[in-house]
């Protein structure tokens, strides 16, 4: 009899020895989401709008955690957000997210803790929220959308146009530069012959000749031929610099528009 009652204390001891440890085991630590810890910036969103999910994890364990807060939309990841926690401390957590129409569903959940270690709080509750339509857009931002959309169809012409126009401005100067540099690099003209100006030309004998220059013919050819020289000089330093024939050129075309302007205002005035 006493022998039985041995037995039957000792399987219940052995009972007791392993079923307590493993419930402490398998008790939840007090770690993971706080109740209800989702929540986001904004309750009334467009289709558009920039808003932020936040949630709040905790342990009040006596050792550290860490995992990762994974964010779901509709059953679908949104986005992940690690943490790592010491016992006693809490860490918010966010992730943005913008706004797409229509009804959605929301929730976080835990992942990569560790299989054994069960968390109090291994997912959020679920908030829904609905998003609206985005307005259509005003008359003002509609016209401004147009104008853009056309300046960026017709730009290609444009800057083709533009190109072309360019390149044949650049293919006149370059003939003009081979011009005047040919000009000024040929042979001289006689003290009767200017680069470019008919005047007089001396005849062979050397009497003519004398008898020309005592009336200063020789010399008024040379002063010319000096001043001619001197502007296709001038002519080409503009030609072969870019910022002063570009800048030259600009200037022409507009004070030519200008005296065209001022020619039709004239005529309107009459």
């Amino acid at each position: 009899m006493k022998f039985s009652a041995f037995k039957t204390s000792l399987a219940l001891f052995t009972s007791l020895a392993f079923v307590v440890p493993c419930a402490v085991l398998a008790a939840p630590v007090p770690a993971g989401f706080a109740p209800g810890s989702l929540w986001i910036s904004k309750t009334e969103l467009v289709a558009g709008d920039s808003a932020t999910f936040y949630t709040v994890v905790y342990d009040s364990s006596a050792g550290a955690i860490a995992g990762d807060a994974v964010f779901s939309l509709d059953g679908t990841t949104l986005g992940s957000k690690h943490f790592a926690l010491t016992a006693g401390t809490t860490q918010i957590l966010s992730l943005p997210w913008v706004a797409t129409e229509g009804p959605h569903s929301v929730l976080a959940t835990i992942e990569n803790a560790g299989s054994t270690t069960p968390l109090a709080g291994r997912t959020t509750d679920t908030i829904a929220l609905t998003v609206a339509p985005a307005p259509p857009p005003s008359p003002q931002v509609a016209a401004a959308e147009a104008a853009a959309s056309g300046i960026a169809s017709a730009t290609p012409a444009v800057l083709a146009f533009t190109g072309t126009a360019l390149g044949a401005v650049d293919s006149v100067r370059q003939s003009a530069i081979h011009s005047v540099q040919g000009a000024l690099d040929g042979p001289s003209a006689n003290p009767g012959q200017v680069l470019g100006v008919s005047t007089y030309r001396a005849p062979a004998s050397a009497s003519s000749s004398n008898s020309w220059k005592q009336f200063g013919g020789g010399g008024l050819g040379a002063s010319a031929g000096s001043a001619w020289k001197g502007f296709l000089t001038g002519l080409l330093f503009v030609l072969t610099n870019d910022w002063l024939f570009w800048l030259s050129l600009a200037l022409t075309v507009y004070i030519v528009l200008r005296l065209i302007l001022l020619v039709f205002r004239e005529r309107r005035r009459r």
